[in-house]
């Protein structure tokens, strides 16, 4: 069982922080959608660690030691933090308000018209 946590978290390890090194070499256009291209990169990559993270509970809960235990519980505590830092940010965005909400565009100052020119 620790062989196979030792491995399962190597994998977790870089799953999780390999798209942060991938990024940059990632072209930003690849099917001519702007940026979605790493978009989809990333995703991908955290998607592989969110499954080894399923697979270390897994390891967590078959397992009797509490050595073991604490080190399968380490992705999910970071996938958790991760996933509450990602909400808190989302509310504290959506609750911040623009300039443009409730405030009265300020007045425009009264100019006399433009003198018409005859000849």
């Amino acid at each position: 069982m620790p062989k196979l946590l030792t491995i399962l978290l190597i994998g977790w390890t870089v799953a999780f922080f390999g798209p942060f090194v991938v990024l940059w070499p990632t072209p930003t256009t690849d099917f001519g959608l702007a940026a979605w291209n790493k978009v989809g990169v990333f995703m991908g990559w955290h998607a592989a660690a969110l499954v080894l993270t399923c697979a270390c509970l897994g390891v967590r809960w078959t397992s009797s030691d509490p050595r073991i235990r604490r080190l399968a519980a380490i992705p999910a505590v970071v996938v958790g933090l991760l996933a509450l830092v990602i909400g808190a940010l989302l509310v504290w965005g959506s609750l911040q308000r623009t300039p443009s909400e409730g405030v009265a565009p300020p007045p425009m100052p009264v100019t006399a018209p433009a003198p018409t020119v005859t000849n």
